[in-house]
């Protein structure tokens, strides 16, 4: 989308990008009821499937990353490839994806994060214990909102949660900088 957004002319592209930017101001929690029932009518409550579509359908901030990174790659390069015959599909895998490599690591590391310490949507869409996501089961094996304290297996529970989170930032940490 980000690249379609800075590099295809369309009727009606910079109104679309608006609408989807102002998506970024709407808090995710004025929209979880109807959320909450179109998962219901499509039966994808209590499914990892409707929780996997409802984080893949928060896309403003990921596509405001990308087409910014894709409105800075030079003009002239896509015109050298298309005078050696290339489409639009050759000019997006072979040029504007390599060239966009550290916007989409950034990406990927602010959506896993995003994803993986997300807590209201998951409680309010999935019902069964066993289908709770580890931020999810945590605060219900650590009895968030009683006032039980557990001390340090709380603590222990929780930094071991935040491990892949730190170890791919680490891992990335290169990428992520070029990205920003």
């Amino acid at each position: 989308m980000g690249y379609a957004f800075a590099r295809i002319s369309f009727r009606g592209r910079n109104l679309i990008f608006c609408l989807l930017m102002a998506a970024i101001f709407a808090p995710q929690i004025g929209g979880l009821i109807a959320q909450y029932r179109v998962m219901y009518v499509l039966d994808l409550r209590n499914s990892h499937l409707g929780l996997a579509l409802l984080f893949a359908s928060n896309l403003s901030v990921p596509v405001f990353i990308m087409r910014q990174t894709f409105m800075c790659l030079p003009g002239e390069i896509e015109d050298a490839a298309r005078i050696d015959g290339a489409g639009r599909w050759r000019l997006l895998l072979e040029i504007a994806l390599p060239f966009a490599s550290s916007a989409i690591v950034l990406v990927v590391i602010l959506t896993f994060v995003n994803v993986w310490g997300e807590y209201l949507v998951t409680i309010t869409m999935i019902d069964d214990p066993r289908l709770y996501t580890l931020g999810v089961g945590l605060s219900m094996l650590t009895g968030a909102g009683t006032r039980v304290a557990r001390g340090g297996s709380t603590v222990a529970s929780y930094l071991l949660a935040a491990v892949p989170s730190v170890s791919l930032y680490i891992m990335m940490q290169d990428y992520f900088v070029q990205g920003l």
